[in-house]
């Protein structure tokens, strides 16, 4: 599979809150990028859904970012952020 990232992951184990349409889910995070993250979770996203996602990032700097779902994987979903963390 071709590689589409354009930022370095980092490992970034954290609990997230994130909703869609309206409804709330607390999942863990598994890595993170200055372009988006993958969530551990179970909910059910398809790709293209967006979602508002709450996160910290270190001690006090809490984050709230738009996401869009690009890839589904086993255990997890990857989401591209709308606007980057830079």
């Amino acid at each position: 599979m071709l590689e589409q990232r354009t930022a370095p992951r980092e490992p970034f184990i954290s609990e997230i809150l994130f909703a869609m349409k309206g409804k709330a889910h607390q999942d863990i995070s598994r890595d993170i990028s200055v372009n988006g993250m993958f969530i551990e979770t179970e909910a059910n996203l398809k790709a293209g859904d967006t979602l508002t996602i709450c996160f910290e990032m270190s001690r006090g700097n809490l984050m709230k970012v738009e996401g869009e779902v690009v890839r589904i994987d086993q255990g997890g979903v990857g989401v591209r952020f709308i606007q980057s963390l830079k």
